[in-house]
């Protein structure tokens, strides 16, 4: 997003890239207004619906009459149904977040990424077999990708799936794919313990 601002500083859709440059560095707070005012110029634009509802939660905010109006606008774009996705899993209702979850899976089954979050959300609702699946999918599909290594290993630890296994081996391609990352080395140390 900041190479875009950069590349178009009079672009109309200045206020929704400088959002988003504030949202990825975790600046939910000063986001906000941006995004409210793309929401205002662009009522229509479910995506930044989508993403105002997302800043809107991560600030305290409900975020609801958000999501529901990029559902309304945009209701088949991935990001809006990552945003639902989430959305769900926050309210504890992870059997919701899955049926965004396996459209985004339908739409693109060879992204590494909604392979995890499906994992996740599998987990959470108690199907550890399946989400296993997934993660293991997801490193299958992008085997350089450290986060999903880290990510295959946390489960492993978290639910006591087969540690000695695919979670130390998990923990172990993550540390040698991301040698200097610390969340990497904390997940080794754990499953190690």
């Amino acid at each position: 997003a900041a190479k875009r601002l950069l590349e178009h500083p009079e672009s109309p859709d200045r206020t929704m890239i400088l959002g988003q440059v504030l949202c990825e560095v975790e600046e939910w707070q000063m986001a906000l207004p941006f995004i409210q005012q793309t929401v205002k110029t662009e009522p229509e634009n479910g995506e930044a619906w989508g993403l105002l509802a997302e800043v809107q939660q991560r600030v305290g905010e409900s975020g609801w009459e958000s999501l529901k109006q990029a559902l309304k606008y945009s209701p088949h774009s991935p990001t809006v149904q990552a945003f639902a996705a989430l959305y769900w899993r926050r309210q504890a209702r992870p059997d919701i977040a899955l049926t965004y979850l396996n459209a985004l899976m339908n739409q693109y089954p060879d992204q590494a990424a909604w392979h995890v979050e499906l994992g996740n959300t599998l987990a959470e609702m108690g199907n550890l077999p399946f989400a296993l699946d997934h993660y293991q999918t997801a490193v299958r599909l992008d085997t350089q990708n450290a986060s999903y290594w880290r990510a295959l290993a946390l489960f492993c630890l978290r639910y006591d799936v087969d540690i000695e296994g695919a979670g130390l081996t998990a923990a172990r391609q993550a540390v040698l794919l991301a040698p200097n990352e610390a969340a990497a080395l904390d997940v080794m140390g754990w499953l190690l313990m």
